[in-house]
């Protein structure tokens, strides 16, 4: 038993050991990279035609809808649709921050309350010739809501981001 000893290995083993160990976790690490790539800084959502759902989510809910009749170069609507009598639309920025609307068959106090919860009035605005109630909520979040009148019922537009205020108001003023 004299030449089995395994007690102190010499430092050529450690080194091709580690040298073995490192190469192994490269090879791991290369072929996560090779698989699964980086995540995109910029999320490659397809934008939606909402100006094709608009005229049958009207004719849906019975009322007149809210939504962009232009957006700023590098914006795009990324979701659109009715759903229970409620129409939605989200779009995101050039910087792919979100703008959310929301047009619901509620009062203005119940619509805020359900789509911008805790929600706080601050005061009204004008913006783009309409009226509308500005709201700040306690995580940041900007909301401005208003009633709109329609041909069978009266719903409540609810716009809530987080970008700021002279680029939400912007994108309100283009809604009709």
């Amino acid at each position: 038993m004299a030449g089995s000893s395994r007690g102190n290995p010499k430092l050529g083993d450690i080194l091709r050991s580690v040298g073995v160990l490192g190469a192994a976790l490269l090879l791991v690490w290369a072929a996560t990279q090779l698989l699964f790539g980086s995540t995109p800084e910029t999320p490659d959502v397809p934008a939606v035609d909402y100006s094709a759902v608009l005229p049958g989510a009207e004719r849906e809910t019975g009322a007149d809808l809210l939504a962009p009749t232009s957006l700023p170069e590098g914006w795009k609507v990324t979701s659109s649709r009715v759903r229970d009598g409620v129409w939605s639309l989200g779009t995101l920025t050039s910087d792919t921050d979100f703008i959310g609307l929301t047009q619901a068959p509620e009062g203005e106090d119940a619509a805020v309350d359900e789509y911008a919860e805790g929600s706080e009035r601050v005061d009204d605005v004008q913006v783009g010739g309409e009226t509308w109630t500005r709201w700040t909520s306690p995580d940041g979040e900007s909301t401005y809501s208003r009633e709109v009148e329609g041909p069978e019922q009266r719903t409540t537009a609810v716009v809530t981001s987080d970008v700021d205020r002279a680029t939400l108001e912007q994108y309100l003023a283009s809604l009709a």
